[in-house]
């Protein structure tokens, strides 16, 4: 993990056949109220764990994973993100959510049929 600045920090993708989205850590570790922005590839849930215990983030402390969207580069690890952190918050804009919500066969994640999934307020 990369440290950016006091409160802000960086889990690089690992790229394969297709790219891996970077993942950002927000917050500082007094407040015990840490945000991830986006979650990854699918299968890189491990590395992105491994990489925040690594640096000795509490996965308890990690309250929320914002989306910025719903492509597979970016969401799809997130199961097994919620999975490792039982209550985790997701937070997705309102364009997206309600695919997500209904388990929309379109999106990528139709699986994610979760009251956790809180809506974005911006356009």
């Amino acid at each position: 993990m990369v440290k950016i600045s006091d409160s802000l920090f960086l889990i690089p993708g690992q790229d394969e056949m297709i790219p891996d989205a970077h993942v950002y850590l927000l917050g500082h570790a007094d407040s015990q109220d840490y945000s991830l922005v986006d979650a990854g590839l699918v299968g890189k849930g491990a590395y992105k764990i491994g990489a925040l215990k690594e640096a000795g983030v509490r996965l308890t402390d990690i309250k929320r994973v914002i989306m910025t969207h719903t492509h597979l580069d970016h969401i799809g690890c997130l199961r097994e993100l919620m999975n490792e952190m039982p209550s985790l918050e997701l937070w997705v804009h309102a364009a997206e959510a309600e695919a997500l919500e209904q388990g929309d066969e379109r999106t990528f994640t139709g699986w994610i049929r979760s009251s956790r999934c809180a809506r974005c307020s911006m356009a």
